[in-house]
């Protein structure tokens, strides 16, 4: 027998199946974790820059292979629904590169193709290789994961805003100073920022609930009830606006829909029950905008044990270094004068962009007297990315593949009454996602715990979908 042919069976035995489903969960366990630790402080500086590349080279090195042993097997992602659209944006992300090698981003182009590469053929494909149950245990265990590593940073974060007025440590080979303790209405804590972690935690509590309806242990259900209750306290002294908004919008949506569905289920009308709906989704919102604005004002208050090393001044500087940068007089936190420099750039390569990593490199080499060159910031925001970085080709089939995703979760939630709770629950972290992306840049260029989770219920809900039966079949 042909030796290729040979391994080629060995690899279909349903044993090789079963010990590549393990690892692709533990692939993902693994770097999701890996990836959450980075955001926290002590963590950070122990981990010396060459190692986390290494690190990071190693689990993509083993990424492709497990690519490798799932395309030459079972195939999942060209069975699913939508995947022509997903690798029509890779084929946009390599022309842009190829067309924009004069930036010298050549490197960190491929890699983050490699990355999204990985991520659309283990994680779009994952409900379709491995079907509902899994799918939703994956989701689960995600949140226990990313919950076990961010309750530790929590957890220490909440004793430094009792303990400590504001304290830094300076990363080597870096003029900035990390920021921890509490300042200035401002929690960082043990965390890197607030930002990207807050968004993190979010979604981590999100997937919490999952666990909470399906488990019958009480111990578990006492420790996740700690564990929202420690991160809503962090998340309200963060003082992040991005994650309060995420809140309100998303969990305005996910109450209008669950009372929407269960009045329908009642045999309320539709006009009456559109109506307590919104209501009750009002009411609770804001609710909690005055249970998080009552907190922001009165936990401040809490008395500090302030020794005389936080008192003393950072290495190099004053505390003016390390107060919040973005006051009342600054809602956007210079954000509208970093849209307006990338969008301006966009004239340039309107058709495919910059390439996915050479916007900043382009607007620093082209436009070198403006605010984003000046100060060498990404565009802190996900789909202005990706215009400036793919161009119009690129943006629209971004745009395409997020539409088909929308229509596809509201059909689930529509018509799937056995699982509208769970698809209500991901069209409300799907909410988080793109709120997060309007104000922040790692989404779709990520490998991130949000980017996974984006990739993972995309292709959840457009398989799923595609289940369904026709409008008139199931009349």
């Amino acid at each position: 027998m042909n030796p290729l042919k040979k391994a080629f069976q060995v690899f279909s035995t349903p044993g090789f199946q079963k010990w590549l489903d393990f690892a692709i969960d533990m692939y993902f366990f693994i770097l999701l974790g890996y990836g959450i630790a980075s955001t926290i402080v002590p963590f950070r500086l122990a981990v010396d820059h060459m190692v986390n590349q290494k690190v990071y080279l190693l689990l993509a090195g083993f990424g492709c292979l497990l690519v490798l042993f799932e395309l030459l097997t079972k195939r999942s992602f060209f069975k699913t629904k939508g995947w022509v659209l997903l690798v029509l944006f890779l084929v946009s992300m390599a022309i842009s590169s190829v067309l924009n090698t004069r930036y010298g981003v050549l490197g960190s182009n491929i890699k983050t193709i490699v990355w999204l590469a990985i991520q659309f053929a283990l994680c779009y494909a994952y409900f379709t290789r491995r079907g509902v149950d899994d799918f939703f245990a994956f989701l689960r265990r995600l949140g226990l994961v990313a919950n076990a590593i961010l309750l530790v940073g929590t957890t220490v974060s909440l004793i430094q805003f009792v303990v400590f007025k504001s304290y830094t440590l300076k990363e080597e080979g870096s003029k900035e100073l990390i920021r921890q303790g509490f300042m200035d209405n401002q929690l960082f804590g043990i965390y890197v920022g607030p930002g990207l972690t807050t968004a993190f935690i979010l979604v981590c509590c999100v997937l919490l609930y999952l666990t909470f309806r399906e488990t019958k242990s009480k111990a578990m259900r006492r420790y996740i009830i700690v564990s929202w209750v420690l991160h809503f306290l962090y998340i309200v002294l963060s003082g992040g606006r991005m994650v309060r908004m995420c809140i309100y919008i998303s969990g305005f949506l996910v109450i209008f829909l669950y009372f929407r569905y269960r009045l329908k289920s009642e045999g309320t009308p539709d006009a009456p029950a559109l109506g307590r709906s919104f209501l009750g989704a009002s009411g609770i919102t804001l609710t909690m905008v005055m249970l998080c604005t009552a907190l922001t004002v009165m936990l401040p208050l809490v008395p500090k044990d302030l020794s005389p090393l936080t008192q003393a001044e950072p290495e190099g500087g004053s505390w003016n270094n390390i107060l919040k940068r973005d006051t009342k007089d600054n809602i956007s936190s210079n954000r509208f004068d970093i849209w307006g420099d990338y969008l301006i750039s966009l004239q340039d390569n309107p058709v495919f962009g910059a390439s996915p990593r050479g916007t900043l490199e382009h607007i620093m080499t082209d436009y070198p007297d403006s605010y984003v060159a000046f100060k060498e910031y990404e565009p802190h925001n996900a789909f202005i990315y990706v215009l400036c970085g793919q161009g119009i080709v690129g943006f629209v089939i971004l745009m395409s593949i997020a539409g088909y995703g929308l229509v596809n979760s509201v059909r689930l939630i529509r018509r799937e009454e056995d699982r509208r709770m769970e698809h209500i629950i991901i069209f409300g972290l799907f909410g988080i996602i793109v709120i997060f992306g309007m104000l922040f840049t790692d989404v779709f260029y990520a490998k991130s715990y949000l980017s996974v989770l984006l990739w993972t219920m995309l292709g959840y809900v457009n398989q799923r979908a595609s289940y369904l039966p026709k409008p008139d079949k199931e009349q």
